[in-house]
């Protein structure tokens, strides 16, 4: 299992700061401006590290399991987002959630996340959903291979949602392409200490500014302190 922890202790997760994050501005489409952005639309509930089945996953069983384990372990009641990653014999996840008070519902951002989350097809919104790690501390040649630009992930590595009544699920398989097979190597080498961030892109004016979606710091995880993984 990962914990939740703090910079300088290792296998280990936290908020990430958002504070100095430049996503796009208001006008962007017509200056290319951005801004910093606002704090996460939603909050970071869990990280979870475990070692992956091998198979193909089922995504219906997965998003199941990890809602109930929401649900009924947590007390969670609010709209969930789950984010996964599959790095080979190793599955990493992210569950988010809505703050109590959100103060983005009637923003171009919030009506951007309830159309992606409700209305958009599953192709649309591989072309929305896009990540930006960043290393905090590690070694140079490992923080020279991540991209240094919010990257939409599904043109990189294949994207998968699942979509149900209270969640959405994205699932992203790192094992196959070049970029994923990095992201790999940063998340779960233990080398690295890691932020990551979570963007919605906005395309058209009324879905401007961007804010960020999610964040999560990593700090040192180890995929091969994962019982079951070797």
């Amino acid at each position: 299992a990962i914990s939740a922890g703090r910079a300088g202790q290792t296998h280990c997760w936290d908020y990430a700061d958002s504070s100095n994050i430049p996503v796009r501005g208001p006008n962007y489409l017509a200056d290319s401006v951005k801004e910093l952005s606002s704090p996460p639309m939603l909050e970071l509930l869990s990280v979870l590290m475990s070692a992956s089945r091998g198979a193909a996953p089922n995504e219906l069983s997965r998003a199941a399991s990890a809602v109930h384990r929401a649900r009924q372990d947590d007390g969670e009641t609010r709209f969930l987002l789950f984010l996964n990653f599959e790095l080979g014999n190793v599955q990493l996840s992210f569950a988010f959630a809505a703050f109590e008070e959100a103060n983005w519902t009637d923003t171009p951002a919030g009506r951007l996340f309830e159309s992606f989350c409700n209305r958009m097809s599953d192709a649309e919104r591989g072309a929305r959903l896009k990540l930006l790690p960043k290393v905090l501390d590690g070694p140079w040649v490992i923080s020279a291979s991540v991209p240094s630009k919010p990257t939409i992930i599904s043109r990189q590595c294949p994207t998968t949602f699942c979509k149900g009544l209270d969640y959405l699920q994205a699932s992203v398989d790192c094992s196959s392409s070049s970029l994923g097979k990095k992201l790999s190597k940063v998340v779960g080498g233990g080398q690295c200490e890691l932020a990551l961030f979570v963007v919605l892109e906005g395309q058209v004016e009324d879905e401007l500014p961007e804010r960020i979606l999610g964040a999560a710091s990593l700090f040192h995880t180890d995929a091969s302190r994962v019982v079951g993984a070797g």
